[in-house]
């Protein structure tokens, strides 16, 4: 069916754009075939939650456009630490395709305040015709 061959140029795509193993992509085509692709965040969601408890503490990372100070650092990884509450392991880099500001991401959830990202949603809105000068 259709559906099933974008699902599996999806898994093409996503193969290329994160290098993914062999192993990786024999387990998404799996899913794609039983029709399970979209379970893929639940499940993803469930090993980090297993890691977690493994390791004892939650693990957040934090994407940046320009380095920041120690300062800025240590501050945003105790705010993060406060809203998360108990053992938090904050995984931070330097990533300057997303033009400015940060990108939190524990587990499936991403708090994403880059520019690059606000630049895109308005380049669709705009496609769409939803943006309104």
């Amino acid at each position: 069916s259709l559906i099933a061959q974008k699902g599996f140029l999806l898994i093409d795509k996503i193969k290329t754009e994160l290098e993914l193993s062999n192993e990786m992509v024999a387990f998404l085509n799996l899913l794609q075939k039983n029709k399970r692709l979209s379970l893929l965040i639940e499940i993803c969601d469930s090993y980090a939650s297993l890691v977690d408890r493994i390791k004892g503490k939650k693990s957040v990372y934090i994407t940046y456009a320009k380095k920041l100070s120690k300062r800025d650092e240590t501050k945003l990884v105790n705010n993060i630490r406060k809203i998360f509450k108990g053992q938090i392991e904050c995984v931070t880099k330097k990533d300057e395709s997303i033009i400015g500001s940060i990108k939190v991401q524990y587990r499936s959830k991403i708090l994403d305040y880059s520019v690059k990202s606000r630049l895109t949603r308005l380049n669709n809105a705009i496609r769409k015709g939803h943006y309104e000068n």
